[in-house]
């Protein structure tokens, strides 16, 4: 299966794949995070979220997903973020949207309700993507992000992916959810 699980050995693959990222106001980050601090926030994530990578038979990765809190307060731990990143040789072949799907279909089993996303305005592939998936403009952060000798703005999206009940149940986190259960969900894509 070409989805699977990211785990910190795919570290070094995942943080080659964003350094094609770091010279673009895509990420806001003037420079590449060390191996050491890319696998601990790795660690991080998938403690309750999903860090999907999207991978050829020879075990080479062509792109990751995942999710992770949006907002810090407790009130918002049913929403989760979208970040999802691909190798340049590999964009426009729908890998990216096989990642998305499963990445919801985990999130929405998972409990979470709301999904977000952030992204630098202007970046057209990005705005048509979340049109794919049929997320709505729910705002604009204004000169936000400097970067590349210019203010950049940024549009938030959103997708409801669960029903919005009265007595929210807790989002299950993603290691606890048993393997084959994962693999059935990501396998339906």
């Amino acid at each position: 299966m070409p989805i699977r699980l990211a785990t910190c050995e795919d570290t070094k693959q995942i943080l080659e794949i964003y350094s094609n990222y770091i010279d673009t106001n895509i990420t806001f980050e003037y420079s590449l995070p060390s191996i050491e601090e890319f696998e601990k926030r790795i660690k991080n994530i998938i403690e309750v979220y999903p860090y999907l990578v999207y991978e050829e038979e020879d075990k080479k990765i062509l792109g990751y997903a995942y999710a992770h809190s949006f907002m810090e307060r407790e009130a918002y731990k049913w929403d989760a973020e979208l970040s999802i990143y691909m190798d340049y040789n590999y964009k426009s072949k729908g890998l990216g949207k096989k990642l998305c799907l499963a990445l919801i279909n985990i999130l929405k089993y998972q409990g979470f309700k709301t999904f977000y996303s952030r992204v630098t305005s202007g970046n057209i592939a990005s705005e048509k993507f979340h049109d794919y998936f049929e997320f709505k403009k729910c705002g604009m952060l204004y000169n936000t992000g400097y970067k590349l000798s210019k203010w950049h703005d940024v549009i938030i999206y959103e997708k409801q992916i669960n029903e919005y009940d009265e007595s929210p149940k807790d989002i299950i986190k993603i290691k606890d959810i048993d393997k084959d259960t994962l693999n059935s969900i990501i396998s339906n894509i």
